[in-house]
C-alpha cells in the first residue's frame, strides 16, 4: 500500500518502509519518490502509474482509488504535531522545547520514568495546561484558546485511574458529554451498543456505580466515555497502571484489538516498556523533560541512542530474571 502523509504543507509519498527514498522539493511541498509517478504543484498533489492511472487526491484521509495493478491510493493527514513546545512550573522545567509528529491512524507511546514530562506533554496536547512556548497543531490547525473547546470534542481522554464520577452510574459517566451536547436518546443508545460490543463490557453493568465495578470494568467505562463522541484522536494517560497483572494483560490485548479495529490516532503514556512495545507502532522515550530516542522497540533495543536507553530497558526485570538472581 502506498501511503501519503501530509503534515501542514509537507507531503511524504511512498511506502512505510521506503525510508531511504530520494527526497526532492517542489514549491512548498517536500516529497519522496515512489515506484509510482509523482506530480507536485502548488495547491495540489497527484499520484499516477505512468500511462495507466491519473487521479487527483483530495484533502482527506480516506482511500480514494485503486490503480490497475491493485495498488491503493491513500491520503493521510498528520493528526498531531508539537512544535517547540515546552512547560515549566516555577524553576522546574517539566518539558524542554520538543518537536513531535504523530502519524494519523497510528499508536504512539510516550515512555519514560515518573516525572520525565510525558503526562505534562499529554495535558498540553488536550489543552488542560497551556505551553510556555511553541504550539500544538491538531489536524493542520493550531490549538488556541478560542478553538480549544471545539477541537477538544474531537479528542478522547482517558486519565490515570479512570477518573469516573463516583455519583454517576457507568452509563451516565459514558454519556455525560453526549447528553450535554443534546444527542437524541436513540443516537445515544446506538452508540452505547457499539461501545459495549467493542469493549466487551456487560450491558447489566451500565446501571452500576464505579464503586460497584472492578478495576478492569472501571477502565473499560473510562475508555467508552473517551470514545463516545467517536473522536479522531485518543489520549490515554497510564490507563492500566493501577491494575493487577492478569487484568492488565487482558486489557492490553483488548486495547490493541480496539486500536486496530478503529484505526484512530492514539497517544499513550506509560512507564512500562513491554506495554509500549505491545500496543504502539512507535515509541518516544523521554528523560528529564527531553526526548531521548524515537522509533520502534527494536530500535531502542538494538540501536540505542545513548547509554540511558539501554539502562532503562534493562531496569524492566521479568520473573525469570528473579529466578536467575536467586540461584
Amino acid at each position: 500500500m502506498v501511503g501519503i502523509q501530509q503534515c501542514n504543507t509537507r507531503f511524504f509519498v511512498g511506502t512505510e518502509k521506503a525510508t531511504t527514498d530520494e527526497t526532492q522539493t517542489a514549491e512548498k511541498f517536500v516529497f519522496h519518490r515512489s515506484p509510482m509517478g509523482v506530480e507536485v504543484a502548488p495547491g495540489k498533489l497527484r499520484l499516477f502509474l505512468p500511462g495507466k492511472v491519473r487521479r487527483r487526491l483530495p484533502d482527506s484521509k480516506v482511500i480514494v482509488g485503486q490503480a490497475t495493478n491493485g495498488t491503493d491510493f491513500v491520503l493521510l493527514r498528520c493528526m498531531l504535531q508539537l512544535r517547540n513546545i515546552s512547560k515549566a512550573f516555577g524553576n522546574h522545567v517539566a518539558v524542554h522545547p520538543t518537536d513531535l509528529t504523530v502519524k494519523s491512524g497510528k499508536t504512539t507511546a510516550l515512555l519514560g520514568q515518573s516525572g520525565c514530562g510525558k503526562s505534562t506533554l499529554l495535558r498540553m496536547i488536550i489543552g488542560l495546561i497551556p505551553p510556555d512556548t511553541g504550539s500544538v497543531i491538531f489536524d493542520n490547525a493550531e490549538i488556541t484558546h478560542e478553538t480549544l473547546q471545539v477541537q477538544r470534542r474531537r479528542m478522547g481522554y482517558v486519565i490515570q485511574e479512570g477518573g469516573l464520577f463516583p455519583h454517576l452510574t457507568a452509563e451516565q459517566n459514558i454519556t455525560i458529554v453526549a447528553r450535554f451536547l443534546q444527542w437524541s436518546a436513540e443516537r445515544i443508545v446506538r452508540r452505547l451498543e457499539d461501545l459495549l460490543e467493542l469493549t466487551h463490557f456487560p450491558a447489566d453493568g451500565l446501571a452500576r456505580f464505579p464503586m460497584q465495578l472492578s478495576g478492569g470494568q472501571r477502565q473499560r467505562v473510562s475508555l467508552m466515555r473517551a470514545l463516545m463522541l467517536d473522536p479522531d484522536l485518543l489520549l490515554l494517560d497510564e490507563p492500566l497502571g493501577a491494575l493487577d497483572p492478569m487484568i492488565r494483560a487482558d486489557l492490553q490485548s483488548d486495547l490493541r484489538e480496539i486500536f486496530r479495529a478503529l484505526g484512530k490516532t492514539v497517544v499513550l503514556v506509560t512507564h512500562d516498556i513491554g506495554e509500549a512495545g505491545f500496543l504502539a507502532d512507535g515509541i518516544v522515550l523521554m528523560r528529564d523533560g527531553r526526548t531521548v530516542q524515537q522509533g520502534k522497540l527494536a530500535d531502542l533495543v538494538h540501536a540505542p541512542s545513548e547509554p540511558f536507553v539501554t539502562d532503562f530497558i534493562n531496569a524492566h526485570r521479568g520473573p525469570l530474571d528473579s529466578l536467575d538472581a536467586n540461584k
